[in-house]
């Protein structure tokens, strides 16, 4: 895929994790990561433990490609979106993986929010939902990629404006 910004490349795996607590029900945790990646996504789960020795389960989500990442942007709500792109500096490593975590709850009900937005006024830790985002640009420079996730987000103004 390649615009006006000159930005080529591709998206790669998504990948996309939910930690299940003991009291939570891993269906739903399935359901707000689903509502994140799209319907085509594999999902695997693992078990693990927590700091106070109880027992909790790991979901993963995975699929790859233009298609579900164009999914996430278009279940952001324009200011995560815009936000999404201020803060691309901080969000893109060094391997052009794009780094996006969302507020657990409001996936789960349908309503993804950037887990920076998510309650700016609340003291209390949220829940999320960790999304990793492999970008594979040419050339594979930082500036690449962020022109390239640009691509994407010129993509969804257009289609609403």
């Amino acid at each position: 895929m390649k615009n006006e910004r000159g930005a080529k490349g591709k998206v790669g795996e998504i990948t996309c994790l939910g930690i299940c607590h003991p009291t939570e029900d891993p269906a739903k945790v399935e359901t707000a990561i689903r509502s994140v990646l799209g319907p085509e996504a594999r999902f695997d789960v693992s078990s693990a433990e927590s700091h106070f020795g109880l027992p909790m389960r790991l979901i993963t989500g995975r699929t790859e490609g233009d298609a579900p990442f164009r999914y996430i942007l278009s279940r952001m709500s324009a200011e995560d979106r815009h936000e999404l792109m201020q803060q691309l500096d901080q969000r893109l490593d060094d391997s052009n993986r794009l780094h996006v975590r969302f507020d657990k709850q409001s996936a789960f009900a349908g309503t993804p929010i950037l887990y920076s937005s998510a309650d700016p006024s609340s003291r209390k830790q949220r829940d999320s939902i960790d999304i990793e985002i492999r970008l594979i640009t040419y050339p594979g420079k930082r500036e690449t990629a962020i022109g390239f996730i640009g691509t994407f987000m010129d993509e969804k103004q257009d289609r609403q404006g």
